[in-house]
């Protein structure tokens, strides 16, 4: 029996022990509740909007559940975001546009640099010192 329409996942999802049977259930009642959230009545102006959105992308909400390798939040990108807030919230933001897209420029090679194992100062290095 699928359980109730509430939001909380079931004690087995949070644990991660989630037999393949038990994620075949788990899909299913997701599948159901996109579908009551997408054909509910709403009358609120934003409400409305977000149901259209819901029902645009619809296809595209449970992507991680067929494809493992696709994490099911958007963490990592929110993290790789975090030191260029800060840095913008320290100097309280970029004077211009060029500034702000020199920034951007500088701050995506530091992340590439440390995703690929590198040090971003021996990048920055590099780049100003060899042609």
């Amino acid at each position: 029996m699928l359980r109730s329409l509430t939001c909380q996942a079931s004690p087995l999802v949070i644990s991660g022990t989630v037999s393949h049977a038990q994620q075949i259930i788990e899909e299913i009642w997701l599948g159901k509740r996109l579908q009551q959230l997408i054909v509910f009545r709403v009358s609120h102006e934003k409400a409305l909007k977000l149901q259209k959105r819901m029902l645009k992308h619809q296809h595209e909400w449970r992507v991680f559940l067929d494809h493992p390798r696709v994490p099911p939040t958007n963490n990592m990108a929110e993290r790789a975001q975090r030191r260029l807030v800060v840095v913008r919230k320290i100097t309280f933001g970029h004077r211009s546009e060029a500034g702000a897209i020199r920034m951007a420029c500088l701050m995506t090679v530091a992340e590439t640099a440390k995703r690929h194992g590198h040090r971003p100062n021996d990048i920055d290095y590099r780049l100003f010192t060899k042609p």
